[in-house]
């Protein structure tokens, strides 16, 4: 309506163009919600040229994205409706129409179109051509024929300019969705890679290391010991970040797969305890550990130790001297609740909201000290696995006073088990 002198209207032409405005109006919200409503690009397309047929009354159409290629831009169709064309087509920058529409970015409306100004190759006795724009910028084109000759009058001009402009921020969207998808893809495979061949050297590092230590290549000196207790420690928190880096990559893309296996709950949190009892002597720990019922039998992930190692290591590693871990577990109504709780440094209100991120780590002193903590990826690992086996993680801390976290998933009876 902003093109419109509403002042030089009659009272009648005043209530129609309003009506017309607010039927406008009711239509562009339900094209949004349709055009939205998918981040996938050709059905998103296809959207918006369905609409733009619909409104126009047009014959046949077709949507393009400008690209580049051999070192000049096109417009490459990936949309198509009405009569029958090639799977696909691609207009050069230099043909008449196009090459108005990228000068002006602004709509080319012609009649007894021949097929070379045709953008699909066809003729027509009305072509309009539209620009697709995203924060300003060319992106593409919308292409509408019909069989009549000035079939597109301006008010559908107008309105299948606004279409346009609306299917320029849906095909943003899609085309954004798209490119992080093919980011993600490549990090992934670049991890697996990465991770793979990195195991190779730290397998055969770890075993010459091994052998010094047992004095198989010869005494040692005291401090050649420390010197391969040092290795040997840094080796196995190396073991430790590929072994997680693969498993967030595997859980990520929904690539590990979920197999069940039977668990005496008790005996299964004693293993997890048991793997720390060295970290838990040296550093004065009490540890208490609590699971009701005794005789519990539930079906987890197999993997699903990964979550309770990772909370317990992370409760021994920010809990000082002489401090307090407990863990406990209750299998209630249709639930099992697992609780691993310390008395450590706490994480702080600020850090909370980012404590399951990949790599990150808080600012206290003890977490900084990287000789002794973790890569921060253990609360992403707990936190993927956790979700992977149909459950959630929470936790509530204060600096100072501690953490508890609590996992929660859904329990399934040992007798279920086929």
């Amino acid at each position: 309506m902003s093109d419109l002198n509403l002042t030089d209207l009659s009272p009648e032409e005043l209530r129609q163009t309003l009506q017309r405005y607010h039927q406008e109006l009711a239509i562009f919200q339900h094209i949004d919600q349709e055009l939205n409503e998918s981040l996938d690009l050709k059905p998103t397309l296809d959207k918006a040229l369905t609409w733009a047929r619909d409104l126009t009354g047009a014959d046949s159409g077709s949507v393009g994205l400008l690209e580049e290629a051999g070192g000049m831009m096109v417009l490459r169709l990936l949309a198509y409706q009405g009569e029958a064309h090639e799977a696909e087509r691609v207009v050069r920058a230099d043909h008449p129409i196009l090459a108005e529409v990228i000068k002006t970015v602004a709509v080319v409306h012609t009649n007894d179109v021949g097929a070379a100004e045709a953008i699909d190759g066809t003729a027509a006795a009305s072509q309009l051509a539209l620009p697709i724009r995203r924060q300003g910028k060319l992106i593409g084109m919308l292409t509408l024929e019909g069989k009549e000759k000035d079939l597109f009058q301006p008010a559908d001009i107008r309105f299948a300019e606004k279409l346009a402009d609306r299917a320029g921020v849906a095909i943003g969207n899609a085309l954004l969705a798209e490119a992080i998808e093919v980011a993600n893809h490549t990090r992934s495979e670049f991890i697996s890679h990465v991770t793979h061949e990195l195991r190779i050297p730290l397998t055969s590092i770890k075993g010459y290391a091994d052998l010094m230590d047992r004095g198989l290549a010869g005494p040692l000196n005291d401090n050649q010991k420390n010197f391969v207790g040092v290795m040997r420690r840094n080796l196995e928190r190396m073991a430790t970040l590929l072994s997680d880096l693969s498993t967030i990559n595997r859980l990520e893309t929904s690539r590990d797969e979920v197999e069940q296996q039977t668990y005496a709950l008790q005996s299964f949190l004693e293993e997890r305890l048991d793997k720390f009892v060295d970290g838990f002597e040296a550093k004065e720990q009490s540890v208490t550990l609590d699971v009701t019922p005794e005789d519990a039998e539930i079906q987890l992930g197999k993997k699903f130790e990964e979550v309770i190692d990772n909370l317990v290591r992370n409760a021994h590693m920010y809990t000082g001297m002489g401090g307090e871990i407990g863990v406990s577990a209750t299998v209630a109504d249709d639930v099992v609740v697992f609780v691993v709780k310390d008395n450590g440094i706490g994480i702080s209100e600020e850090e909370m909201p980012r404590i399951y991120e990949s790599l990150y780590r808080g600012e206290h002193e003890v977490v900084r000290d990287s000789a002794n903590t973790g890569w921060g990826l253990g609360l992403t690992v707990a936190k993927l696995r956790a979700e992977s086996n149909g459950g959630t993680i929470s936790c509530e801390s204060a600096r100072g006073s501690g953490s508890t976290f609590t996992v929660t998933v859904p329990y399934v009876p040992a007798e279920a088990e086929e």
